[in-house]
């Protein structure tokens, strides 16, 4: 191939079709990098530091089965949780929008025309604002936690907000999974049984008008919301006080 015939890049854009600018590894810079990186590696030592105290407690009194009733439930919340938000930023505000437009309108909208862009994503760019959000929360659970040693209310109330946030921080790397091509086994497999998204299920968001099934940490929640119409109704609600989608419905 001669240098004329080369092509710019040689990463894989979301099909030959796409017009988009050249796909890049990673969007964030100076500080934000930093953050995104360093709350990466801290945030899972941040999470165990949080439920150490109350998973002891829920141990002392005999509960700790209660604790692993929480896992599931935070799953599900995790679903319905990162559905909303991706529905928000998919449906609202736009690119020009102040802080949110660059950081989470965009790449959410680009998302839509090449969404193999995101399989170029490192660890960090993947899950780091994640992270950086679960790290604000963990004092807060951790004082909690100090406040009411003996509570076991609070210990499965800590233990459920911790694990929903853990699967909302995990969530965009299972995106970025359901949209590769080359997964290891372990992964087809997590797919493949349901317990994170898998490419089947998220590609009937990737249809056009893109305006169901945005859950994408297992989408366990997408028929159920879809069933109860929950996104149309949010909309409808904000439209009650003057909000309005940015985009046609």
């Amino acid at each position: 191939m001669s240098a004329a015939e080369k092509p710019a890049i040689d990463l894989p854009l979301a099909d030959p079709h796409d017009n988009l600018p050249q796909p890049h590894a990673q969007t964030a810079t100076g500080f934000h990098r930093f953050l995104e990186v360093a709350c990466t590696f801290l945030f899972p030592f941040a999470l165990l530091v949080t439920c150490w105290p109350v998973g002891t407690t829920l141990y002392n009194q005999e509960l700790l089965w209660l604790g692993a009733i929480m896992m599931p439930l935070a799953w599900l919340a995790s679903d319905a949780f990162t559905g909303t938000i991706h529905w928000m930023f998919d449906t609202y505000w736009s690119e020009d929008t102040p802080i949110l437009g660059k950081n989470f309108v965009q790449p959410f909208r680009e998302h839509h025309v090449a969404p193999k862009n995101i399989t170029l994503h490192d660890i960090p760019s993947t899950v780091g604002n994640s992270c950086i959000l679960g790290m604000m929360l963990q004092p807060v659970l951790l004082l909690w936690a100090f406040l009411a040693p003996d509570s076991v209310v609070s210990a499965l109330a800590i233990i459920f907000i911790s694990l929903t946030f853990f699967g909302a921080a995990l969530t965009n790397l299972f995106h970025k999974w359901s949209h590769a091509d080359d997964n290891p086994g372990i992964v087809r497999a997590l797919q493949a049984s349901g317990l994170i998204l898998g490419p089947k299920h998220h590609k009937i968001h990737h249809t056009p008008p893109f305006d169901t099934y945005y859950c994408i940490t297992c989408g366990w929640m997408n028929p159920v919301l879809a069933k109860l119409r929950y996104f149309r109704a949010l909309e409808r609600v904000l439209g009650w006080v003057g909000i309005q989608p940015n985009i046609e419905r």
